[in-house]
């Protein structure tokens, strides 16, 4: 069972058939500006639906491997849920995952906020050290399907393949719009860049694609350039 209509939900249901004996939820909310208490009770309200009504299959969940370091509401309700399924679902595993990347997607995602912002000649603000690390959607459902049957109640880390800075970024994208940025650098933001090692098994399952430029790679297969 696949739930959701978005990027993650999409990749994972062109191979639908995988997921009888599971629950992919990847719906809920997906900026990390979002600040409407609504918006998030409604998402904790629908897991705790789903397991209930579901509570046969194992529950797979998508968090960000940003929580516990960037505070706000998003990152706050996301361990909430996490703690939800722990109490609600008799079998699940919890990927903490970094940004994902596809065709398409979520206009507020990074890679797509970068690349409207150059295209729109807008102004980029960031920090020297702020970093990210991107995954392309394809290899998340990899992920996925080696890890589903190997392990259960178990939070799983996906810091990622390779780490970038975020003006680094910037700066790669434009090179592959061929635009500049407009980047403004500050220095008084508050930055949370994570600290922690991607969980064993994750590490075993990305052996087969963790290749070299990886970030560039993505990029290149998701910007339309060759």
């Amino acid at each position: 069972m696949i739930i959701g209509n978005g990027l993650i939900a999409s990749a994972f249901k062109l191979t639908k058939e995988n997921y009888l004996d599971c629950i992919i939820f990847a719906s809920g909310v997906s900026s990390s500006k979002e600040n409407s208490d609504i918006e998030y009770n409604r998402e904790k309200e629908l897991i705790i639906k789903t397991i209930k009504e579901n509570n046969a299959l194992k529950f797979i969940y998508f968090s960000s491997i940003s929580v516990g370091f960037d505070k706000n509401k998003y990152f706050e309700n996301k361990l909430n849920i996490e703690n939800v399924i722990k109490s609600y679902a008799p079998n699940y595993i919890i990927f903490r995952i970094p940004q994902v990347v596809g065709r398409n997607g979520n206009p507020n995602n990074l890679v797509n906020h970068i690349k409207n912002c150059i295209l729109n000649g807008n102004e980029i603000i960031t920090d020297m050290h702020v970093e990210r690390a991107l995954l392309d959607v394809e290899d998340l459902v990899k992920i996925v399907n080696y890890c589903k049957d190997k392990t259960n109640h178990e939070t799983l880390n996906l810091s990622g393949i390779e780490k970038i800075k975020v003006y680094t970024l910037c700066n790669l994208i434009g090179e592959l719009l061929n635009k500049e940025p407009i980047i403004k650098i500050v220095d008084d933001i508050e930055y949370n860049n994570w600290d922690i090692t991607n969980s064993k098994l994750i590490d075993a399952a990305i052996l087969d694609f963790k290749i070299p430029n990886y970030n560039l790679n993505i990029l290149k297969k998701y910007l339309n350039y060759d």
